[in-house]
């Protein structure tokens, strides 16, 4: 999907979001307040910037990246919403993340908006001051499992570790560290 693409989606579905809230002269509801769990993120709010070595497969070359996420709570508190800005092999690239609270089967589901435009569902499990996110996604035709692990330093650092799957060879995809900057 084209970048212009998703711009108009996202365009028409805040139009039509808007015109939904309208409440034809009602006071609006009031604000609704994050999930208990939700809120065990509330820490992740802010500026972080981090760097890291990423190896893109099994035997492939150390490429040394940084990002910087902004990560903000939505309006209504049920989301949290990651804007990233990551230096990749071919150049600065964006995506953004948004996270929930899945009551129903007890873990958060993430939606990932790559630069590639093929979305990614991963979900994620907290224990203790580790946070682990499990995910697949196709490369060339092949499903590739990944999982990353953050785990917190102090409440201003964590550091990260992701090992990838492919076709029966596992390795280390990167290795970093996030500091929150604001």
């Amino acid at each position: 999907m084209s970048s212009s693409f998703l711009a108009k989606v996202f365009s028409i579905l805040a139009l039509f979001c808007g015109a939904m809230t309208v409440n034809r002269g009602e006071e609006p509801p009031p604000a609704m307040s994050a999930s208990a769990e939700l809120r065990k993120l509330a820490g992740l709010v802010g500026v972080w910037e981090s760097t890291a070595k990423y190896r893109f497969t099994p035997k492939g070359e150390i490429f040394d990246s940084k990002s910087v996420d902004v990560i903000t709570w939505s309006p209504n508190q049920q989301y949290l919403i990651t804007d990233q800005r990551g230096l990749t092999p071919e150049g600065w690239k964006n995506q953004l993340i948004i996270t929930r609270w899945n009551p129903a089967k007890k873990e958060y589901a993430l939606v990932l908006f790559p630069p590639d435009g093929e979305i990614v569902q991963p979900t994620m499990i907290i224990e203790g001051a580790i946070r682990k996110t499990l995910y697949y996604r196709s490369f060339g035709g092949r499903l590739i499992r990944s999982e990353i692990t953050q785990e917190d330093i102090s409440p201003t650092e964590y550091k990260f570790r992701s090992e990838c799957t492919d076709e029966g060879a596992s390795w280390v995809y990167c290795e970093g560290i996030a500091r929150k900057t604001r």
